[in-house]
């Protein structure tokens, strides 16, 4: 590594310096850090390309210390404004790196706002008539912006964080979807942008959501898919567009087609379930396809036995035909 560091520090401003000096930073101890100092205090320069800025900055902002988070805050955002105004190309790895980062600050953003935003009050929390803007007014476009440029966690946030599409926003939806680069995104990405296919199946297009889905799973390494194809099955089989009508406002997710997308989900599951039993994937296929056959609105509870509090044993078909009231509790 510290090789690597030699070499860096002595190629000027070539393009690629800057991805290598946020690798460096992420492994800062097995370097000499007053060299990568220098080398990220050099990429940061007023002089150099605003791509290249953004590289030092984002490098300098991961060797700060946790009690510097608001300057490294800012030199995130810094970072992010460069490449936004930048008329250069921008390398894929910066790009994907700012993506995360960006994503990470809002999170971070959005806990600091609600701790000043809400106050508890009757068991809940309500917001404060003195509450500062919702950070995401901020970051928005940013996150937009990036997402514009070729991010593609960007654009996985914004397919995951708007309830609802306008026009505009359906075009820029389709097109991200369709533009996800599989080598570019990790399975965890895509695992939690499948959680919402069905509110994007409402607002996109039912087919063209579900077969691209389809596509990039079935794209994947061998290792990851089972576990990608039980999150989709998962999702399918549990479609109810009667649960989510708000969202389904354009009528684009049909009754008929939600069932056909259902059954399609619980194929997945079962295919899950016979090709990788012992797997992890292959028993929680197991257990979703249960509760899809058994715990749905209508069917008959599964029987269970227990004791009261007299230690007599029960059974919950004990109670049939009768009015009752089943209480699942715990303490975390």
């Amino acid at each position: 590594v510290q090789r690597v560091l030699e070499i860096a520090s002595s190629a000027g401003e070539a393009p690629w310096v800057g991805e290598v000096a946020i690798e460096l930073a992420a492994r800062a101890r097995d370097v000499d850090r007053a060299q990568l100092d220098i080398l990220v205090e050099r990429l940061s320069a007023p002089e150099n390309s605003l791509v290249l800025r953004a590289s030092g900055m984002l490098a300098r902002a991961a060797l700060l210390g946790s009690d510097e988070a608001d300057a490294a805050s800012e030199l995130r955002l810094g970072a992010v404004d460069a490449v936004l105004e930048s008329d250069g190309e921008v390398p894929p790895r910066l790009l994907e790196a700012l993506g995360r980062e960006l994503a990470q600050e809002l999170e971070r953003a959005n806990m600091r706002h609600f701790q000043v935003a809400y106050e508890e009050r009757d068991g809940g929390y309500v917001p404060r008539e003195d509450a500062p803007p919702d950070p995401r007014e901020a970051f928005a476009p940013r996150i937009e912006g990036l997402a514009e440029r070729g991010s593609q966690y960007a654009r996985i946030w914004f397919l995951s964080n708007n309830w609802t599409f306008d026009d505009e926003q359906r075009v820029l939806a389709t097109r991200y979807l369709a533009e996800l680069d599989r080598s570019r995104i990790d399975a965890g990405s895509l695992r939690e942008l499948m959680s919402r296919v069905g509110l994007l199946m409402m607002q996109i297009d039912p087919e063209g959501v579900e077969a691209r889905f389809v596509e990039l799973v079935r794209a994947w390494p061998d290792d990851e898919q089972p576990g990608l194809l039980m999150a989709l099955g998962e999702q399918l089989g549990g479609l109810d567009p009667q649960e989510m009508s708000f969202f389904n406002s354009r009528g684009l997710l049909t009754a008929e087609a939600a069932e056909a997308a259902r059954a399609r989900g619980i194929a997945m599951l079962h295919e899950v379930q016979t090709r990788w039993p012992d797997s992890s994937a292959g028993k929680n296929a197991a257990t979703v396809l249960f509760r899809v056959a058994n715990l749905a609105v209508g069917k008959p509870a599964p029987d269970f036995e227990a004791a009261d509090i007299d230690g007599e044993a029960f059974k919950l078909s004990d109670f049939k035909d009768k009015v009752t009231v089943v209480d699942f509790w715990g303490f975390w």
